[in-house]
């Protein structure tokens, strides 16, 4: 079975909850397919921003239709194995299949304010 590599850029956030009590947040972006551990991706970490900018891109290589990608956003803290969570967000199937550029709202989003901008590409399979 071909394998349907997708390019996800993840652009940056805008509006994160701020976690920390001294400073601001240090966000990081987690995402994967969902279902697929091995598919996971993580940004780098931005120190104190509530607007951080990732402009990170990569590709995944185990796509296939139906698949969703959840976006994970953490503020990292030191000990902490993943950190505080500031905001999930799901790109569905179709989205990616439509190669979807633009912004996604948080699940709960008055829980978890802000958004997250992101681009993801169709490759050819392999």
């Amino acid at each position: 079975q071909a394998l349907t590599p997708i390019c996800i850029t993840v652009l940056g956030a805008r509006g994160l909850r701020n976690a920390d009590s001294i400073g601001l947040s240090d966000p990081y972006c987690r995402f994967q397919i969902t279902g697929k551990p091995s598919s996971k991706r993580q940004t780098e970490v931005v120190n104190d921003s509530l607007d951080p900018d990732w402009n990170f891109t990569e590709t995944i290589y185990a796509f296939d239709a139906g698949d969703n990608v959840r976006f994970t956003v953490f503020d990292m803290d030191t000990g902490m194995t993943d950190g505080e969570l500031l905001g999930v967000a799901t790109l569905q199937s179709q989205q990616i299949q439509d190669e979807f550029e633009g912004s996604l709202t948080f699940h709960e989003p008055d829980k978890f304010p802000g958004e997250l901008m992101v681009k993801v590409k169709m490759m050819e399979p392999i």
